[in-house]
């Protein structure tokens, strides 16, 4: 039951929309992991010129992986958004249906109050 509760409560709608752009971005983040060539660690005895270079090559390939992992996370931040703007609309309802459920409660009491003393 609460299951059925929380799923009538995602925005199922900005989910589906959002979740291609996070599935492509993860494939493609994927590929470049898995295609990329582990490169030998950086040789202490080789000349300066080529350690400066490994160094440089492998902080440019972590720079462009950060970039990635950044846009998946602002994807992923963007459907809670929308996830979290259903909830607050859902818990704004559901305390106007409570109010109103209060107010029918009250007034029927009145009602058998008054039935009663007659």
């Amino acid at each position: 039951m609460a299951i059925q509760a929380v799923a009538a409560v995602i925005p199922w709608k900005k989910v589906i929309e959002y979740a291609p752009e996070v599935l492509g971005a993860a494939k493609k983040l994927w590929e470049y992991w898995r295609n990329v060539d582990p490169k030998p660690e950086v040789d202490p005895q080789s000349e300066i010129v080529t350690q400066i270079s490994a160094v440089v090559e492998r902080l440019q390939r972590l720079e462009s992986s950060e970039i990635e992992q950044s846009n998946i996370v602002k994807q992923i931040a963007e459907q809670l958004q929308g996830a979290s703007v259903g909830l607050i609309d859902t818990s704004r309802k559901a305390l106007i249906g409570l109010y109103l459920g209060i107010g029918a409660f009250i007034l029927s009491a009145i009602a058998l109050g008054i039935v009663a003393s007659r």
